[in-house]
């Protein structure tokens, strides 16, 4: 910020605080102006009211005085009509005082309201961009508090900012006047402004600040609680827990609040402490004045008292206003560091590419690919194998053997660590990621439901989807059904992330809304685990029925299900072990042949073969 710069000004600040300044030149330019002219007339204010202290005790001003308020213009006229001009002028000073603080109030709103929704929208985009392995290191709950309130930190600072730079304005104007009118009155003031601002106010914002920051992680942590139980409710009671995750909250509740009175009863010493100091500091002028001066001479300061009472009237909540100001911005600190860390999350580079995808898919091949989360150990390695148009490919395998990292490697969400992934003769690393992704329907175990009705969760694939679009989407994926049993049919509200559903009922909408897409690429990734075997199997010969030179890839732990797809590729410790169809994988007798029995013999007759529907 330029103007702050020049004047170096914000070198007094954090940098948290010159971080939320930056960029707000326009708003201060505003504010400059408007304090300035505030200043000069709470100036008028002052000087007509020593005046009219004079005028009222039919005293003569003399000296430096009678110059400024030119006592020989002003002479020929009669004490009442001086009084009434004075008055007059009195109203209509306090009256631009009013409007010029409430303009200085609007342009300090608008400037907040400004940063707010700036640092909102940079937060969410920093969210919304930044790689998956950001996730993986954060907890929901202190996303969620973090990003809500850090913002807040920001109208905090700039509502501070502006209060400290309109009472400096208002007390270097005072200071102006003081030095005119009495230079000994002056010394008192300095005295109590250097013994506030060297000794209360620095352990006022220590302390502050201390348990700000205090605050600001125990309400984190309750905001990580409260998302774990809404989260996990189901399980919360199967285990009859919900005493031990209350008293958790409750103790949480109590630090919380045990810092938050900690923190307002340091903040509440400023306003008696510097009333009293105030209060000492002006009888200290008039035991100061009684002494030294003549009972003539005390009799002519009456009005100068008067007015500096009047100055220190004022002055009180400005410099109130200034030390609270430095204060409250120490408490923003955590809000600032929290808005920097999510605006400053590192961009996911994997989203960009140097063109787009061209013209029909022929296949998806696995190059020689090498994945791994850490440097110790490889999750995937050495994998190739080939993805046909036309045809459905199954991955199966053990838990943890690598088929959850292959989809996101094919979704671009992660990339090979050695290896190349083609999409036809394009490398993947080279194809921006959203002309990729707008070609793919993705179906996973854990759906994503909105809290809206089923017709708005179905439209957030094809927003212009018209209801025998929608209606048929439903039909393949067997979930036109239900939906027509329910009182409001597609306008039934699902609830929170689904609740109102069944699990069986909430994989049926993601796959229709998969369906609905009508995408090149299909990924089913465990998309009908909460299936029974037979409604399984009829929801899989639907889309089969309907997948013409759609490429297929079928994650699924029932391989009685995969037994019918064109090519199952077996995977174990992030290997593929085995290729082929069913039958050729049989007739091998190894890893799949021992998996698909096993099965067989847990399942039994549960297991209902796609072919008979």
């Amino acid at each position: 910020m330029r103007i702050l710069r020049a004047s170096k000004l914000a070198s007094i600040f954090p940098p948290e605080i010159r971080d939320v300044l930056k960029g707000g030149a326009r708003w201060v330019r505003l504010l400059l102006g408007i304090s300035a002219i505030s200043a000069m007339t709470e100036a008028a204010v002052l000087a007509n009211m020593l005046f009219l202290g004079f005028i009222i005790l039919g005293q003569q001003l003399s000296g430096p005085l009678s110059v400024i308020f030119n006592v020989e213009a002003l002479s020929e006229y009669s004490q009442p009509a001086l009084l009434v001009f004075l008055s007059i002028t009195l109203i209509v000073l306090v009256s631009i005082r009013c409007i010029l603080t409430l303009a200085y109030r609007y342009v300090t709103l608008k400037w907040t309201s400004e940063v707010a929704r700036k640092m909102h929208k940079k937060i969410m985009g920093g969210i919304v961009s930044a790689p998956l392995h950001v996730f993986d290191q954060q907890e929901f709950g202190g996303m969620v508090h973090d990003s809500m309130n850090a913002p807040l930190g920001a109208t905090a600072a700039i509502d501070a900012s502006s209060g400290m730079l309109s009472a400096i304005f208002l007390i270097c104007t005072f200071t102006l006047m003081l030095v005119v009118i009495s230079p000994w009155l002056l010394i008192i003031a300095i005295a109590i402004a250097v013994i506030w601002f060297t000794t209360v106010v620095p352990q006022i914002r220590k302390r502050v600040q201390h348990e700000a920051l205090q605050r600001y992680n125990f309400q984190s942590d309750g905001t990580k609680i409260v998302a774990d139980t809404i989260n996990g409710i189901r399980e919360i009671r199967a285990l009859s827990a919900e005493t031990k995750w209350l008293t958790k909250f409750s103790h949480n509740v109590d630090k919380t609040e045990a810092a938050r009175v900690r923190m307002s009863l340091v903040q509440a010493i400023a306003g008696p402490a510097l009333n009293m100091l105030i209060q000492v500091g002006f009888a200290s002028a008039i035991i100061f004045a009684s002494i030294m001066l003549s009972s003539e001479n005390l009799t002519y300061q009456l009005p100068i008292l008067g007015t500096f009472a009047y100055a220190l009237f004022r002055i009180y909540p400005v410099i109130g206003q200034i030390s609270q100001g430095w204060i409250t911005l120490s408490q923003t600190l955590p809000n600032l560091k929290a808005a920097a860390k999510w605006t400053q999350l590192p961009k996911d580079h994997l989203a960009g590419g140097t063109q787009s995808l061209v013209g029909p898919i022929d296949s998806i091949r696995f190059d020689h690919v090498w994945f791994s989360y850490n440097q110790n150990e490889s999750t995937i390695s050495d994998i190739n194998f080939c993805i046909q148009p036309g045809k459905v490919t199954a991955l199966v395998g053990a838990s943890g053997v690598g088929k959850s990292t292959i989809i996101d490697l094919i979704l671009k969400f992660r990339t090979p660590g050695r290896g190349d992934l083609w999409l036809g003769y394009q490398n993947l690393n080279d194809v921006m990621r959203h002309s990729w992704l707008s070609r793919v329907g993705l179906v996973r175990q854990e759906v994503f439901l909105l809290s809206d009705t089923i017709r708005e969760n179905l439209l957030q694939y094809k927003s212009d989807a018209t209801d025998e679009e929608l209606r048929s989407a439903c039909q393949q994926a067997d979930a036109l059904e239900f939906i027509d049993a329910m009182p409001e049919g597609l306008d039934t509200m699902v609830g929170e992330r689904g609740v109102a559903l069944s699990g069986g009922q909430r994989q049926r909408i993601s796959i229709a809304r998969a369906l609905l897409r009508n995408s090149d690429v299909l990924v089913l990734d465990e998309a009908m685990s909460a299936l029974d075997g037979e409604t399984e199997a009829r929801v899989l010969k639907s889309i089969l029925a309907n997948s013409g030179t759609r490429i297929i890839l079928l994650i699924s732990h029932r391989l009685a299900t995969v037994r019918h797809a064109d090519h199952i590729i077996m995977l174990d410790r992030g290997r593929v072990i085995e290729q082929g169809t069913h039958e050729q994988l049989l007739m091998k007798h190894e890893k799949y042949w021992d998996l698909f029995f096993t099965q067989i013999d847990h399942e039994g007759p549960s297991v209902t073969d796609v072919s008979n529907l």
